[in-house]
């Protein structure tokens, strides 16, 4: 993501083939600077002047084995997060927090306020995997640096257009087993490992969404788990969830804000809605339908081997929950 603001890719970007980018390239297998070099002084550790409390985040998934205690449950169950950041250090302004887990590469997004002057959102993005091959490539200009007694890499970019603007990336070990790396964007490289210092891997979030499915096929299990919060109201939220089949077929459910446009042509679950079969990228069939449901539309997307009446029948499940429903309270496991 080398472009002028972090950008947020759209919860309905989440896909059940996996997610990942290419390995480190070779200038990451050296060192650029020796500890005492100026690179290691961004490093100085900055105590947290505040608990996890306001930021918009699902609740703690109270039991669950932390990373740092078990390292191989990093992105082996899609419904739980591993790590989270101190409200700290996040910066003023926050308009959006994405958390999600999509084939074993857990993700935490966030934006906030703007970049030079302009309506460009700024951002930090986190990933955290126990394959290094599914971070991100570094790029620009690499340095050691260190947080804490850990030692990591920090690849610094200046782009310049739209604007001109530095982009940071962190990348370390935050415990044997697992990786985690940062993109943020600011005009202070020490800001970016002061943030990357401030994320916390020693408990665990449940990923939730706002709505339940009442029935899937026996077998199906939860592939991937992505909710968005608006940072003004932890209750205003959208979420996406893929459903495994147990044909091998996938369902991708997904919130999507009504803008005016509402699905129509038959009535699904009592509610208008559209349904449409058509070849996605590569001549394979996708199978499609739409429900309105007022301020949002729900739209199920099933690709693989699937039939139809399957896909109805879960989206004739969809349940969302009642408005004003404390996130406490949300269903652990949206198929249960």
């Amino acid at each position: 993501l080398a472009t002028a603001a972090v950008a947020v890719p759209a919860l309905g970007a989440l896909r059940h083939s996996g997610g990942g980018g290419p390995g480190v390239n070779a200038a990451e297998r050296t060192t650029a600077r020796s500890p005492g070099a100026s690179a290691s002084a961004v490093a100085s550790p900055t105590p947290l002047a505040s608990p996890f409390a306001s930021l918009p985040r699902p609740p703690v998934a109270v039991g669950a084995r932390p990373a740092t205690a078990d390292p191989t449950v990093v992105g082996a169950n899609p419904l739980l997060i591993h790590v989270d950041v101190a409200d700290a250090a996040v910066p003023a302004g926050l308009t959006l927090v994405q958390w999600s887990s999509l084939g074993g590469l857990e993700r935490l997004i966030l934006q906030w306020g703007t970049t030079g002057g302009k309506a460009v959102q700024a951002g930090a993005q986190v990933l955290v995997s126990r394959d290094r091959a599914q971070l991100d490539r570094l790029s620009g200009v690499q340095h050691r640096v260190y947080l804490g007694s850990i030692t990591g890499t920090l690849a610094v970019d200046a782009v310049k257009s739209p604007q001109p603007v530095r982009i940071q990336q962190v990348r370390w070990q935050p415990a044997p087993g697992f990786w985690a790396q940062i993109q943020f964007s600011a005009n202070d490289d020490a800001a970016a490992v002061r943030f990357a210092e401030a994320l916390r891997f020693d408990h665990v979030l449940r990923c939730v969404v706002p709505y339940r499915l009442t029935w899937v096929p026996s077998g199906a299990t939860v592939d991937s788990c992505g909710v968005v919060f608006d940072a003004q109201s932890l209750l205003k939220a959208t979420g996406r969830l893929t459903v495994r089949l147990p044909a091998g077929g996938y369902v991708n459910v997904d919130m999507i804000p009504s803008k005016g446009a509402q699905p129509s042509g038959t009535t699904i679950a009592g509610r208008p809605g559209r349904a449409r079969e058509y070849q996605g990228d590569g001549g394979a069939l996708i199978f499609e339908i739409d429900i309105d449901y007022g301020e949002t539309v729900v739209d199920l997307v099933a690709e693989g081997k699937y039939d139809k009446a399957t896909v109805f029948r879960v989206a004739g499940g969809y349940r969302p929950l009642p408005a004003g429903t404390q996130i406490s309270s949300w269903a652990a496991d949206p198929l249960h």
